[in-house]
């Protein structure tokens, strides 16, 4: 590896912000869940809703962009192959009119798995189903069917954009025989593998290995129904169980049936080793023993539901005793659920995957930062909002803390992390809310004027020099701003700490004159994950910016900023509500031309929308899903240029 190759320290930070973006990302897309579900629910009734299917497309769009520039590719995949069957369904009333309802809850569940379980760029969740190069008709079906079945369908219609030499196979491939070579040819051979023959063969099905080959003509169904065959034996890719007991025998049947079912195990044999265990293994199901000789599982129990980094560790007890005492007694002590030995194979097989299952949805529902605690951003908002309703006439402040040096390593992440728990229990203790904006800023909420604020943040800060604090924020009171929601709060409040930043300073009381100051970026994006995304990278460099996630509120801010020596830098995505970018783009041309430098982002790959952008003076135009190093390095790039 050369030296410009070398990973620096601001490749570190990003690396750190994507892993935080992506983990945040799981945790606050329950709203776009729940969406898919009751859309899904509405069109068992109202199939045809032209309204239903548009807002469905719509989320998609910004799902499919948002998803694969945060990694989540497979996910990305599958909402492009959604999309483009919801277009269909709008096209032709008819078409899968009496099952649209249970593939559209399907693919959410599907999507849910997908986002859920795919914790970096290139996962895979379980039973992807590639389809390479079948024609529309057969696609089709097999993307309505694969999703009604809760499978992650993602059709490829060229090898172009296959993924070459895959590190994990898909759980099934659905191909024409007549491009079997090519598909072995990148990466595939392995794969369970359906191959369709265009002519009419003798025998319905051939099975050749982990290949079968059936007509062309079979039906989605019964094409899935051969995967399905082929991958009877085949375990699914799981998380890690650790199992607790002293009978050797007994811990050898818990093993097998945990193994069949894909998952990875761990065992323990006594309370010392259990223990030991779980200071080197995040388990995923602890599987525990009632009686060993050196500690009784209600002991472990006990201490594992004390030890916070595993409190929220599912439990399945095995005990001799059936009775109601016995049962009582391990349920009491955290246990969420029982079996008495002798076990039944198949009873314990489905128990440990409904515990798991539930883990990982309170997971995603929790609405908490896993390694914090603090409230995620959208209950942040949502926390802020009720506090701030509640406060009457009473003035209160808004406030917004930042690092005042970028976090590139991850003792700085983890630094930060420890700091922003102390400041928010320090806010809690004095009345007020406290709660993460995006992974380097922290909101709080405090009934206190500015001015009293301003002295509580310097006191909790522990520092009185402008150049030493940890942190730097800016503050806003409720009186400020009329009618005032969270959102314009801390974008005030963000506006006091770009000016603090300016000025040297760690913290400042918001100014009205603060509010017109062009930032060095501006994003005009309606995805509010993917702005957050551009947002914590821009921060990571030092940058300061401002977000709209509509047309026409970007255009009035954008016709009344000040500034300053170099023309900011305008990310702008074309799909906005209100306004389309193409628009907003001419506007500015005629009424503020040469003061903005604009940079389209957008799912649009077409030449028609390049061409019209870049002929009416964008400085660029780049494609979703983005790669956020890609886009940091021409932003140096851009913001070069203009200052020479």
């Amino acid at each position: 590896m050369s030296e410009r190759d070398q990973p620096t320290a601001a490749d570190a930070g990003i690396d750190a912000a994507l892993a935080a973006m992506r983990q945040r990302y799981v945790e606050s897309s329950g709203g776009f869940f729940a969406t898919l579900e009751l859309i899904g629910r509405q069109l068992e009734t109202t199939p045809e809703s032209h309204d239903l299917l548009t807002t469905l497309r719509r989320e998609l769009h910004r799902v499919r962009g948002t998803a694969g520039s945060l990694g989540f590719h497979d996910a990305g995949h599958m909402a492009a192959a959604m999309e483009e069957l919801m277009r269909r369904w709008c096209d032709d009333a008819a078409l899968d009119r009496d099952r649209r309802s249970a593939v559209v809850l399907g693919f959410a569940r599907t999507l849910r798995a997908a986002i859920v379980t795919e914790p970096d760029a290139g996962g895979t969740p379980a039973r992807r189903v590639l389809l390479m190069m079948l024609q529309d008709s057969v696609a089709d079906g097999l993307v309505a069917e694969g999703f009604q079945r809760g499978f992650a369908v993602e059709p490829i219609q060229t090898l172009a954009t296959a993924p070459r030499s895959p590190s994990t196979l898909p759980w099934g491939v659905v191909a024409m025989e007549t491009a079997a070579e090519l598909v072995a040819a990148h990466g595939f051979s392995e794969a369970p593998c359906v191959l369709l023959r265009e002519e009419r063969v003798a025998v319905a099905v051939r099975r050749v290995s982990a290949t079968t080959v059936v007509d062309a003509a079979t039906s989605a169904s019964d094409i899935l129904d051969a995967l399905e065959r082929i991958n009877e034996q085949r375990g699914s890719i799981g998380e890690t169980v650790l199992l607790v007991d002293d009978d050797s025998m007994m811990l050898l049947l818990e093993r097998t049936l945990v193994e069949q079912e894909g998952l990875s195990v761990e065992t323990a044999v006594s309370g010392a080793t259990f223990r030991e265990a779980l200071n080197h293994v995040a388990p995923s199901l602890v599987v525990l023993d009632v009686e060993m000789p050196d500690a009784d599982g209600m002991t472990l129990l006990r201490e594992l539901r004390a030890d916070p980094r595993h409190r929220d560790v599912p439990v399945l007890m095995l005990s001799g005793r059936s009775d109601a005492e016995a049962r009582t007694a391990a349920f009491g002590a955290g246990a969420d659920d029982y079996m008495v030995k002798p076990i039944v194979a198949a009873e314990f097989q489905q128990r440990m995957l409904q515990l798991l299952a539930l883990r990982r949805e309170r997971r995603a529902s929790t609405g908490l930062h896993p390694v914090t605690g603090l409230p995620m951003p959208h209950r942040t908002i949502r926390d802020l909002e009720v506090r701030l309703r509640a406060r009457g006439e009473v003035e209160w402040s808004v406030a917004l803390a930042r690092p005042a040096a970028a976090p590139q390593r991850a003792t700085d992440i983890a630094e930060w992390q420890k700091e922003c728990v102390r400041v928010a229990r320090a806010v809690r203790d004095a009345g007020g809310v406290a709660g993460l904006v995006d992974d380097a800023g922290l909101a709080m909420a405090l009934p206190l004027t500015p001015h009293a604020t301003d002295i509580f943040l310097r006191a909790t800060a522990g520092v009185h020099g402008a150049t030493h604090s940890l942190w730097r924020a800016g503050i806003v009171g409720t009186s400020a701003i009329a009618a005032g929601t969270p959102r314009a709060y801390l974008s005030a409040a963000s506006d006091a700490y770009h000016a603090a930043q300016e000025r040297g300073g760690s913290i400042r009381v918001w100014d009205p004159a603060d509010a017109d100051i062009a930032p060095d970026v501006i994003v005009v994006e309606d995805d509010v994950a993917l702005t957050e995304m551009i947002a914590f990278a821009l921060h990571a460099k030092g940058l300061s910016h401002r977000s709209y996630s509509n047309g026409p509120e970007a255009l009035d801010a954008l016709l009344r900023l000040r500034v300053r020596e170099r023309p900011p830098i305008v990310l702008l995505d074309i799909d906005l509500p209100g306004m389309d970018g193409h628009s907003l783009h001419e506007r500015l041309r005629l009424e503020r031309p040469g003061v903005f430098l604009v940079v389209f982002i957008s799912l649009h790959t077409g030449e028609a929308d390049q061409l019209r952008a870049l002929q009416g003076g964008a400085l660029d135009f780049i494609t979703k899903p983005i790669s956020l190093r890609i886009l940091m390095a021409k932003l140096a790039v851009w913001r070069e240029r203009t200052r020479t």
